[in-house]
């Protein structure tokens, strides 16, 4: 079995046996990314860590190597601070943002004995630049990513170069972010699992933000032991792994026929199959509406710029982002920027505060009535993306298990009132459906 196909536990096995060593297995997975990865290829990462070999010899010969991710390299997003690398989120404006320390979780990660390969590849300020038909996976400072299965298709967005890179084995795990279906849309349209840790259970110091009251970092990997791994690692407060037999499972039929009737009878498969095995299915309905968006609109400044304040960057606010972006119209207007000028005009209305204030009351209210109806059930299988979930803060995942007419993976997305019973389901789901085979450009060479 090749080293990218080994699950952390079995690779982290193999460097503390001595069997190989993290010099060698970042230089596999460099030389992964050179072969898949770069710009010239799916354009997921957009740039290597300097001192990922140096890191990895220091490892080798002085590591704790009783640390949980002892040696394990990763990609992270381009919107995460890592002390001595650049934080563009995407954006020309942010070439100058230089860490100086590393983000919460990357120094989490970091303390844990795991390694940063790289900065991946993103939709331009998290997918949160600009109204009009822009590409999911575009940004001026990285260009386009392209989709792990196809590179004519969707590689989702904000998190594109994150899901692609974890699609093609380029690290055993990367990271993304997430404000609304960012980590389970992109693990959905690459064929991994995405999972969404419950709002208050990751920090975000370090992340360049759409608001701190919605933001949160997210995992991909194609295993769920993976992504379970890192998460004990990364989370304010790891739950218990839960085993069980007997399973609850909540079907949320809102917006059922936004997805394809092929796609409809490939669930009602699943779900059949689910119940033949002794799962409970219940049908739910869980409304979608528009309190979320309205927030990421009016707390982007503020959230910005309290980022900004900590930063060398020669921008302060999103303000100033703002002025760049029309200053450079031929390399960072291409899509234009309604969703920033928009953002700032709101900023400088009076009533804008108050609207806060009343958006995070009702942000509450959402979460209460939303944790209310679905907390006797292990989880909740959702047709189609619901921005209620993100707005309350509920864990979510999204676990491939078909491919569709087109080609391409579809996942169930699951969400839950806890993350102890959605991860333990999320297990389950796999251990049925397997994995997805890796994508079509890794045939000839893996």
């Amino acid at each position: 079995m090749d080293i990218h196909e080994l699950s952390i536990a079995e690779l982290r096995q193999e460097i503390v046996s001595g069997r190989t060593t993290v010099e060698y297995v970042c230089r596999y997975f460099l030389d992964r990314i050179e072969m898949y990865g770069m710009k010239d290829k799916t354009n997921a990462v957009y740039a290597l860590c300097p001192d990922a070999m140096r890191e990895a010899r220091e490892l080798d010969a002085h590591g704790d190597r009783t640390l949980p991710l002892f040696g394990i390299p990763y990609l992270i997003k381009d919107n995460t601070d890592i002390s001595g690398m650049v934080t563009t989120a995407g954006s020309l404006a942010l070439t100058d943002n230089l860490a100086e320390k590393d983000a919460d979780v990357v120094a989490k990660l970091r303390a844990a004995g795991a390694i940063c390969l790289g900065k991946t590849n993103l939709s331009e300020l998290a997918n949160f630049l600009t109204w009009e038909s822009m590409p999911n996976g575009y940004s001026s400072a990285g260009g386009q990513v392209k989709n792990a299965y196809d590179e004519t298709k969707d590689p989702s967005g904000s998190s594109s170069g994150s899901a692609v890179a974890a699609s093609l084995g380029l690290a055993p795990f990367t990271l993304g972010t997430d404000t609304s279906y960012s980590v389970v849309g992109c693990a959905t349209m690459n064929g991994i699992v995405g999972f969404r840790p419950a709002k208050e259970n990751i920090s975000i110091g370090g992340v360049v933000p759409i608001t701190k009251y919605a933001d949160t970092v997210g995992i991909f990997a194609r295993k769920m032991e993976d992504v379970e791994a890192v998460f004990q690692v990364i989370a304010e407060k790891a739950p218990d792994r839960i085993e069980q037999k007997q399973w609850k499972l909540a079907v949320n039929l809102s917006r059922k026929n936004v997805v394809s009737m092929a796609q409809r009878k490939q669930y009602a498969a699943l779900l059949e199959q689910l119940q033949a095995q002794g799962t409970e299915v219940f049908p739910i309905r869980q409304r979608n509406d528009k309190s979320l968006l309205r927030l990421m609109q009016r707390d982007f400044c503020a959230s910005m710029e309290e980022y900004l304040s900590t930063h060398n960057s020669r921008m302060k606010s999103l303000h100033d982002m703002v002025k760049v972006y029309h200053e450079n119209p031929e390399t960072m207007m291409k899509y234009g920027a309604s969703i920033i000028e928009g953002a700032c005009e709101m900023d400088k209305s009076p009533e804008n505060a108050a609207e806060v204030d009343k958006l995070l009351k009702r942000q509450k209210s959402v979460r209460k009535r939303f944790v209310e109806q679905i907390k006797d059930f292990d989880a909740v299988l959702l047709y189609a993306p619901n921005m209620n979930l993100h707005y309350a803060g509920v864990p979510s995942i999204s676990v491939p298990f078909l491919f569709e007419r087109d080609g391409m993976p579809r996942s169930g997305v699951l969400y839950g009132a806890d993350e102890g019973r959605l991860l333990a389901f999320a297990r389950y789901l796999q251990s049925i459906v397997g994995l997805m085979p890796y994508p079509g450009m890794t045939k000839e060479q893996d």
